[in-house]
């Protein structure tokens, strides 16, 4: 053997392979080495580790969210996905209630709670779920984040707020309004669409001022009927609209406007009965569609009523109203929010979780 052949089996396969390529200039070579059998997976491998119904949970329990489409790969990884979604994703012990979330950006995820110890909290989480930091004394029922800061509502009031080195909340705008504020969405330019109910009865369409919060025009009304959640997709506007006719039973619909508010369109979909939220994301709406015994997910393409292209039922999911941020896009996936049950605080009893619904 020569000293040459005897220092290469002293190298690292890795370092080898490298060397070997860098040598290889030939077409001819490469497309030879191309064309070499590849060492299947032994079938030992497949049956004991891979496909082993005891070793398949610890090995995809190391996934990150952002590989949800590699559990994908066979039922038996599918399942041990589902039966570890408690370890895999974020969870804390100090936490008694979610209330909503909100990504900024791809990196990190907003979520605002209420702790173990009777105050309310605003909790950054990276990629991995991890928290980075945590704002204390603060409150925020509903929750959505956009180039132009955090935007935080109750019932009459929304505020926008700046996160400064992610350890302190510095608010820019707080206002006011006469309206009920029912849901808060935003086009890719940050315009703001807000579905409201008037006090003195009426339901509208509100389009504000990103920065200044204050109210462009107001649309929808005579059009709709009891709104709910509202999105943005494409040139249009989505809203979540119930109705009541004489000679109809109850139904669920959407109302479609134009950004400007002109009026295009009423949508219906088969079986869904009462839309409470939407999000668009990646040329699909997705909708929670709250039922007796549970929440079904509806996911359609923007034409909606003909083009369905699947749906999700969810039995687990008992709030009577998802909140818009319960339905958010991070890291790849799609988050769903979901408690066991009771909507105050005092009754969860950390019973709330994230889980991925499906990869976006």
């Amino acid at each position: 053997m020569s000293r040459l052949a005897i220092r290469l089996q002293s190298l690292p396969q890795k370092e080898i392979a490298d060397f070997t390529a860098a040598l290889v200039t030939s077409a001819a070579h490469r497309n030879e080495a191309d064309r070499a059998p590849h060492a299947p997976t032994p079938t030992w491998a497949l049956s004991k580790v891979l496909l082993s119904t005891d070793l398949a949970p610890v090995i995809i329990e190391k996934l990150g969210l952002e590989d949800s489409a590699a559990a994908q790969a066979c039922k038996l990884w599918w399942s041990a996905w589902g039966a570890t979604v408690a370890r895999r994703f974020w969870g804390s012990e100090d936490v008694r209630h979610i209330y909503s979330m909100a990504a900024l950006g791809d990196k990190k995820l907003c979520v605002s709670v209420f702790g173990t110890d009777n105050t309310h909290h605003l909790l950054v989480l990276d990629h991995s779920f991890q928290l980075l930091h945590r704002i204390d004394q603060y409150l925020a029922a509903n929750l959505l984040a956009t180039q132009h800061g955090l935007y935080d509502w109750d019932d009459t009031t929304i505020r926008l707020s700046q996160l400064i080195e992610d350890s302190r909340l510095q608010i820019r705008v707080e206002k006011h309004f006469d309206e009920e504020i029912v849901s808060l969405a935003a086009a890719p330019d940050g315009t703001l669409f807000a579905s409201a109910k008037a006090a003195a009865g009426g339901e509208m369409v509100v389009i504000l001022d990103p920065l200044t919060l204050a109210e462009r025009i107001r649309f929808g009304t005579g059009s709709l009927n009891e709104v709910q959640g509202v999105c943005v997709v494409g040139t249009e506007v989505y809203v979540c609209d119930h109705a009541e006719p004489e000679d109809e039973e109850r139904y669920g619909r959407f109302q479609v406007f134009s950004l400007l508010g002109v009026y295009q369109r009423e949508m219906r979909v088969d079986g869904m009965q009462n839309p409470c939220r939407l999000v668009f994301i990646n040329g699909r709406l997705y909708v929670t569609d709250h039922q007796p015994g549970g929440t079904r997910i509806f996911v359609l393409t923007p034409d909606g009523a003909s083009s369905i292209v699947s749906s999700v039922t969810v039995p687990s999911i008992e709030a009577p109203r998802l909140l818009p941020n319960q339905l958010c896009p991070f890291a790849g996936a799609l988050l769903l929010l979901r408690g066991a049950g009771g909507s105050e605080p005092e009754v969860d009893h950390n019973a709330t979780h994230f889980a991925t619904l499906r990869e976006v």
